[in-house]
């Protein structure tokens, strides 16, 4: 019980943490245009060039420790900078602590990479909101997650996966992992949502092929095969989301998965 507090605790302080540094990197970037235009050699200071430095200084500060707390204590750095490998339902459903961990950790660093090749901008990940989508999973799906467990491989596996991916995506978009960090800087919220959208629908199906076809995946990446059939249907994606259409989403996921890759 403790570990699990501690852990909880770990997860939100590294989320006020990352959006510490990214409002110092925005102040950052903001004195540096100051700077570019600053006064000439002789003149005063102007307390917004020396707040830049002292935001650069906290910057380099914070990324320096970021990297030796990985390299001291995460398991296995090298997901750090990189997307993981999406895992099954089984996997972030069935395996207790660990695949609760799992499920955290990788749709974290999975979203972030979605995130990085849409380049939104005044956005962050809230890594605490996977742990109460996996809680709302694990209370309100349960018999769903069981049906997939049980299911043998074949098109009743496809099925249930495939029902079991849009209850998940459906509380993704509910949580809204993915937020602005402040309404001062760029926002656009259709953007926003558009991304999400497509984000935890790419996600889901990954994890959904990971799930029903892991046999078919040797040499290929489910996230990417999902993002690009995705956008095909990306009309009929986003009309099933506005309404919360369950029916609608489970067709489209069933027939990406049975499909896919």
């Amino acid at each position: 019980m403790l570990h699990i507090l501690s852990e909880e605790i770990a997860v939100n302080l590294k989320d006020r943490l990352r959006e510490v540094r990214y409002m110092i990197r925005r102040n950052r970037h903001e004195s540096l245009q100051v700077e570019q235009s600053a006064t000439r050699p002789g003149e005063i200071v102007s307390p917004e060039l020396l707040l830049g430095h002292a935001a650069s200084v906290m910057d380099k500060a914070l990324t320096t420790a970021e990297t030796i707390s990985i390299s001291l204590i995460s398991s296995n750095p090298n997901v750090h900078n990189s997307a993981p490998h999406v895992k099954s339902l089984s996997v972030y459903f069935g395996a207790g602590a660990e695949g609760a961990r799992a499920f955290r950790k990788d749709m974290y660093y999975l979203t972030k990479d979605v995130l990085r090749r849409h380049q939104l901008q005044n956005v962050l990940i809230q890594e605490a909101a996977f742990v109460t989508v996996h809680a709302r999973m694990m209370q309100k799906h349960r018999a769903l997650l069981k049906s997939v467990f049980s299911s043998e491989a074949g098109d009743t596996k496809i099925a249930a996966t495939a029902r079991a991916v849009a209850a998940l995506f459906l509380e993704l978009l509910e949580e809204r992992p993915v937020r602005f960090v402040s309404m001062d800087g760029h926002c656009d919220p259709q953007a926003l949502r558009r991304f999400e959208t497509t984000c935890f629908a790419a996600v889901g199906i990954a994890c959904g092929l990971a799930t029903a076809k892991a046999a078919d995946l040797a040499g290929v990446d489910p996230l990417e095969s999902a993002i690009l059939a995705l956008d095909v249907r990306h009309d009929r994606l986003v009309q099933a989301a506005e309404d919360r259409d369950e029916a609608q989403l489970e067709i489209l996921f069933q027939t990406l998965i049975a499909h896919l890759p």
